[in-house]
């Protein structure tokens, strides 16, 4: 009871430090058919709404009111953009320049009727969710290979909240938003200097970006849209491993459903400042390789991490619940444990029984179970607006070097093979060189391999792992 009351203390006591709200917050169930919000020509914002009833009201109409992407409740004395006469599907058009010359792209609108004179929030607020309408820097997307590689078709993206034409003119295909804190801008408010974590996770020097106040928001959208438009990169990541807490990091709050709102509010913001810029881009949520592993509330892990497949329902519904998009999925894969590389053979491996046990009952995702995320992102429920799978990648993959040159270069062929059968994927980026705890440089036949999948010999490439690893066919260790 003690250290509950000390959690509660605590929670308060950072909400005081950041002056956030704490209101109670939960991922909505994703409705089966929401209200729209879009941009109707170059400068015309329709909302359209979807009601289950006629709300009863004072005087029979339905209001729409403007929020930030932060904002919770409609705020005391402001003033409707919009009305309609009270039914189930008001439409409201209305300008997406506001009064004072900005944009509303980066908001949210709210039907909302006078109760007792008190206007009242009816269904969910929306966002727009066709950015890509706005877009003047949509270019064909770059044709690419099969396998990528970290530092050369993938980097790190360091935001500072200032663009840079130096660095925009060495950004390749696809880019990683990372927050080191530097500037406390752009750092959420539950991840800035000197909060206290209820829940102590050290971070790993990166932090949740800041979507909840607008000078965050400000300089975020004036970082990305830059980019996005004058440079190569068109693929968005998000963060890197975002169902893990200190890799994306903010303070325990008491649950992860705030984690959940302020991660959601920025990826918003980044989804419409890139596909306001290029209506090709992809935005993607990044995920660790804990696909299902079930930590309950209690136990040592739960505040550290969500399971990736719970943290794609929580997402999904809360987009979903706001207007939804085409974000897309970037997964890591990797051999379990990291530095073992002879999946095939775990007896090897001091925990061998426990890691095998992982993959085959899809607690944890490795490239061979990759089946795992694509069939479950083609369920209906994930499904893009026109009804196709969203967006997939493998954006970071580790073959370690430990066992051997032979047996690093056999695993690294049947991660290349479960990428190509999987026919879902975009790209596989694997990671070279050494790491904390793990080397990944290519030497021998590891070299000779990597360098030759996705060219003319790709096939004897494959057929000599088969053979080394002792299988005639890819789907005996690959599903």
């Amino acid at each position: 009871m003690k250290s509950i009351k000390k959690m509660i203390s605590l929670a308060l006591t950072i909400a005081l430090l950041c002056g956030l709200s704490m209101t109670a917050f939960a991922a909505p169930a994703a409705p089966a058919v929401a209200a729209s919000c879009l941009i109707t020509d170059g400068n015309t914002i329709t909302f359209t709404g979807n009601l289950s009833s006629v709300p009863a009201s004072d005087d029979g109409v339905i209001y729409l009111y403007e929020m930030t992407c932060f904002e919770y409740a409609i705020a005391p004395g402001r003033a409707a953009i919009a009305s309609a006469p009270a039914s189930q599907n008001p439409v409201f058009t209305f300008s997406l320049t506001n009064e004072s010359g900005g944009s509303r792209l980066y908001n949210k609108f709210a039907m909302a009727v006078n109760k007792g004179g008190v206007p009242t929030i009816v269904g969910e607020p929306q966002y727009i969710t066709n950015p890509e309408a706005l877009a003047t820097h949509t270019r064909p997307k770059a044709n690419h290979s099969l396998k990528g590689l970290q530092g050369e078709t993938f980097t790190n993206l360091w935001m500072n909240g200032e663009p840079s034409e130096g660095i925009a003119s060495t950004l390749p295909r696809t880019v990683q938003l990372m927050n080191p804190g530097t500037n406390q801008t752009i750092t959420n408010p539950y991840g800035r200097n000197g909060v206290p974590d209820p829940a102590y996770v050290a971070p790993n020097g990166y932090y949740m970006l800041n979507a909840n106040d607008q000078a965050g928001v400000d300089a975020i959208v004036k970082e990305v849209s830059y980019y996005a438009a004058n440079s190569n990169a068109e693929v968005f990541f998000v963060g890197n491993e975002v169902n893990v807490r200190s890799w994306n990091y903010m303070v325990w709050t008491g649950n992860w459903d705030e984690y959940m709102r302020q991660y959601t509010q920025v990826f918003r913001v980044i989804y419409n400042a890139v596909k306001s810029q290029n209506a090709n881009a992809e935005v993607a949520v990044v995920i660790d390789s804990q696909w299902d592993r079930n930590r309950a509330p209690g136990h040592p892990e739960y505040t550290q991490y969500m399971d990736g497949k719970d943290f794609l329902i929580a997402f999904n519904n809360t987009i979903r619940a706001g207007g939804n998009i085409d974000w897309g999925v970037a997964a890591h894969p990797h051999t379990a444990p990291l530095t073992y590389a002879k999946f095939w053979d775990m007896s090897g491996q001091p925990n061998g029984a426990y890691y095998a046990a992982q993959i085959s009952g899809n607690k944890m995702v490795s490239f061979q179970n990759l089946s795992v995320i694509t069939n479950f992102l083609q369920s209906p429920e994930f499904l893009k607006r026109d009804g196709t799978m969203r967006y997939f990648t493998i954006g970071e993959l580790g073959v370690a070097s430990g066992q051997g040159s032979d047996v690093q270069a056999a695993a690294m062929a049947a991660a290349y093979a479960a990428a190509m059968l999987n026919g879902h994927v975009d790209e596989i980026t694997f990671l070279t060189g050494p790491q904390v705890g793990v080397d990944y440089s290519y030497i021998g036949q590891s070299s000779a391999v990597f360098e030759g999948l996705g060219g003319a010999d790709t096939n004897s490439y494959l057929e000599w792992a088969k053979a080394y690893i002792g299988i005639s066919d890819w789907s005996q260790i690959l599903r």
